[in-house]
């Protein structure tokens, strides 16, 4: 795990499956596209998975600015049921 900048936004970073996962420094918010990229699910289905699921609670969406730090970012709690949903919570624990 790495402590790095975006944007001027500081976030610890994680590199699983080859996926760069983040979670903010500020506010502990985990990017839930990263998380579906490490559980290996397709674009077209996490765009679905996104707009169904997430997009209905507290999420914030970051596009454009630094391609790694895109993505949709969800508060801590949801992200580890996110996770955990998608069976890769093990492989997140250090984040």
């Amino acid at each position: 795990i790495v402590m790095t900048e975006y944007s001027k936004i500081p976030v610890w970073e994680y590199s699983c499956r080859g996926v760069a996962v983040m979670r903010r420094r500020a506010d502990s918010w985990l990017n839930a596209t990263q998380i579906l990229k490490v559980a290996g699910v397709e674009k077209g289905q996490r765009t679905k998975i996104l707009e169904r699921r997430i997009l209905s609670g507290r999420h914030e969406k970051v596009q454009g600015g630094y391609g790694k730090y895109q993505g949709t970012w969800m508060p801590f709690d949801t992200g580890v049921d996110l996770a955990r949903r998608y069976g890769v919570e093990h492989l997140l624990t250090p984040i």
